[in-house]
């Protein structure tokens, strides 16, 4: 069974810890037996005997102990606490996630580049598809993500902000999520996680995660994460009932792979449902970063957009093209648009499956 990266090493400590504890017990099994066979000990009148007694007793129930605490453990991850059954209805709008890190290494069995706020969870693809209105990660700052429309602040980038807090959607209608710092909380449920021990004879260390409505303080599902267990979001759901099966795995599940031209195909459905949006077009050409740049330049460089422009974006997306490729110096927007821009997104890709709530395909 596979374990759960990072949490394994946790227990690491412990074990070489124990390992110590068992060469001294079993040594002095050893001097305890080389004693017993000594005639002169084995009377009852020598209080040694009793000593090598106690001794052989104590080792005995510790060596023991171990068989005994690993059935339990096993027993106790094995069976089934009717968390599925037990879950309720998430009618929430918005999450409070204090420790994204260590929810992604519990559930998922690893994490992505922290920096970001979101360690390896959806938080922009849950709020893309509009499932939630924010989500908060972190104590120190807290960020709360939200997913922003027709909002030039996506294109701020590295002058106000780590770029790596803003995920883009669409450069050039500027549809995308971006985390910002707050002093407090407000979603309206929260994900934590509490430490627990297996009940005697087991010994094992797990952590029982939690959904709960603020408010109210209310349980809405949960899950346990414990060294070897199945990571959450492979092909199948994990074997074990005591891991994500909820509402909690339905914000966890990973979202499909993004097609390769993902910016272009919801571009492309934007336009069909915006037309073009000139501000964001022109906010776009100034974005510091390259990539997103060149999305917005490729947008506007469709056949059936270029003539929709008024001189003033098409002089905006001159300026912002004209450093764009840095081995092409003389590239020229719109005279150089390449044949793949002007065309726009074929049929095949635009039926991609990529979804969108209704406030970003309403106009």
């Amino acid at each position: 069974m596979p374990v759960l990266a990072l949490e394994a090493v946790a227990g690491y400590g412990g074990a070489s810890g124990a390992s110590v504890l068992n060469v001294l017990v079993a040594s002095a099994m050893v001097v305890a037996l080389v004693l017993l066979l000594l005639r002169r000990v084995r009377r009852w009148t020598n209080p040694v005997l009793w000593l090598v007694i106690v001794v052989l007793l104590g080792g005995t129930a510790h060596f023991a102990r171990s068989p005994l605490a690993a059935i339990a453990n096993a027993r106790f991850f094995a069976a089934d606490p009717g968390y599925a059954a037990a879950a309720s209805p998430f009618d929430g709008r918005s999450l409070y996630i204090p420790d994204p890190c260590w929810l992604a290494r519990g559930a998922l069995g690893a994490m992505d580049w922290t920096s970001d706020g979101q360690c390896g969870l959806p938080v922009a693809e849950r709020l893309r598809s509009g499932d939630l209105d924010f989500i908060e990660t972190g104590t120190d700052p807290i960020l709360r993500f939200d997913l922003r429309i027709g909002d030039p602040a996506c294109h701020a980038g590295a002058d106000q902000r780590p770029p790596s807090l803003t995920t883009m959607i669409s450069a050039p209608f500027a549809v995308c999520v971006i985390g910002r710092p707050v002093p407090a909380s407000t979603a309206d449920h929260r994900i934590d996680q509490t430490p627990g021990t297996v009940p005697a004879p087991g010994d094992a260390s797990y952590t029982a995660v939690t959904l709960r409505r603020v408010a109210s303080d209310t349980l809405i599902d949960r899950f346990d994460s414990w060294p070897g267990a199945t990571p959450y979001g492979g092909d199948t759901p994990p074997p074990e009932a005591r891991r994500p099966s909820g509402p909690l795995a339905a914000f966890l599940a990973p979202p499909p792979p993004r097609p390769d031209d993902f910016q272009r195909i919801v571009s492309d459905r934007l336009f069909a449902a915006w037309g073009v949006d000139e501000q964001s077009l022109r906010a776009g050409a100034r974005n510091p970063l390259q990539s997103q740049r060149a999305e917005t330049i490729w947008f506007a460089c469709r056949d059936d957009v270029l003539p929709m422009l008024t001189p003033e974006t098409v002089a905006a997306l001159r300026d912002g093209a004209a450093n764009l490729f840095p081995d092409q110096p003389n590239w020229r927007y719109p005279d150089d648009c390449p044949a793949f821009s002007r065309r726009g997104v074929d049929a095949a890709a635009a039926v991609a499956d990529i979804a969108l709530p209704d406030p970003v395909l309403r106009p």
